[in-house]
């Protein structure tokens, strides 16, 4: 996907299984954040395939 084609993407919620099974995946370090709270998947709208995902939560250093 090139710069140009941002305006095809789509932010969706995805389930905490899938967006961990996808980031253990694909991420260099293999590994997934504790304390995630909310999980999107970013496709693109003309294949829908997922082209990546966005982990918001809480770290571990992180005074609640």
């Amino acid at each position: 996907m090139d710069k140009k084609d941002i305006k095809r993407l789509v932010v969706k919620p995805i389930s905490l299984q899938d967006a961990k099974r996808i980031v253990v995946t694909r991420h260099y370090m293999k590994t997934y954040p504790m304390g995630s709270a909310l999980h999107f998947g970013i496709f693109d709208s003309e294949t829908m395939q997922i082209a990546g995902v966005a982990v918001f939560g809480y770290s571990s250093s992180t005074d609640a």
